[in-house]
């Protein structure tokens, strides 16, 4: 009996055309390039088993096909090393870039989380600073106000003080001299005059400390 190989088989039964086998095999798709190999390497040594069983007659056709067979399975077995070595090269060179990426992403987290250390440390610090510029602005508006309620009632008690002094003096010396009351009268206006240009000088005093005190302020709000 002729041997007839399963290809020639399968080629019989669809009409002249081989059904193709491993990878190709839509009825049978390999998962992997070494499941397909594995396959390959199966089917081979079926068939050598089967050349291996023939009888005399068809032993010179038998030890032909045998030969070529053990020459397509070690071109197969040859063509599957070569794969799986490639195959180990790329998973490799795979591995290496996810590492590679693994290490970028690690970096940049790191980053990130002193980037927004950072950020929160400054604005801690921007809102304390801010706290500190408002109590000291507060403060300084109660210091102003308590030095305005000083000058005025400084003015006032130097005014009564200058007035009832310069008065007693004046009126004392007039009397004593026989002065008639014109004379007082017109040494009153004279007092009054005089009390009069303490007030105004009282009033510049008072406007300077009010110009001091703004100017603070101004150098206060520019500092923030």
């Amino acid at each position: 009996a002729k041997f007839v190989s399963e290809d020639e088989e399968s080629a019989k039964s669809n009409g002249g055309s081989p059904v193709s086998r491993g990878n190709d095999d839509p009825q049978r798709p390999a998962q992997s390039v070494r499941e397909g190999i594995e396959d390959m390497k199966a089917r081979m040594q079926s068939d050598m088993r089967a050349l291996n069983g023939g009888s005399d007659e068809t032993g010179g056709e038998c030890a032909g096909a045998r030969d070529n067979a053990e020459e397509t399975f070690l071109a197969g077995t040859s063509y599957g090393r070569q794969c799986s070595a490639e195959f180990e090269v790329e998973q490799a060179s795979l591995d290496r870039k996810k590492a590679g990426l693994d290490a970028e992403r690690r970096t940049f987290d790191a980053q990130q989380a002193q980037h927004r250390k950072e950020v929160l440390e400054q604005k801690l610090e921007l809102q304390a600073e801010s706290k500190r510029l408002e109590e000291e602005r507060w403060k300084l508006a109660k210091d102003r106000a308590a030095l305005e309620t000083e000058a005025t009632q400084l003015r006032n008690d130097r005014e009564d003080f200058q007035q009832h002094k310069k008065l007693s003096s004046r009126v004392s010396t007039a009397m004593g001299d026989g002065a008639d009351h014109k004379d007082t009268q017109n040494l009153a206006a004279e007092m009054l005059a005089k009390v009069q240009n303490v007030i105004e000088d009282e009033r510049r005093i008072i406007k300077q400390e009010r110009a001091c005190l703004d100017a603070e302020q101004r150098e206060l709000a520019a500092g923030q």
